[in-house]
């Protein structure tokens, strides 16, 4: 049986990286609430990009024009 998670894709917009000796991270903005998120899949994210989340995962860029329906 698959496991099913309440996680949904959501989008943030990249205020800070981190880059430490376990990974690059980025605080991300999501509605007013900052996170800390893995970079690993978007590792040319910079400040200002919008980037799509699952989780505490980056998991691609949002272009101009790119709509996250929830």
């Amino acid at each position: 049986m698959p496991m099913m998670s309440d996680e949904r894709l959501i989008e943030g917009t990249v205020r800070r990286i981190e880059r430490g000796e376990d990974g690059t991270y980025a605080v991300v903005s999501v509605r007013g609430v900052l996170l800390r998120v893995l970079l690993d899949m978007v590792p040319d994210a910079k400040v200002g990009d919008r980037i799509l989340l699952h989780g505490k995962v980056a998991l691609a860029k949002l272009e101009d024009g790119d709509e996250v329906r929830g």
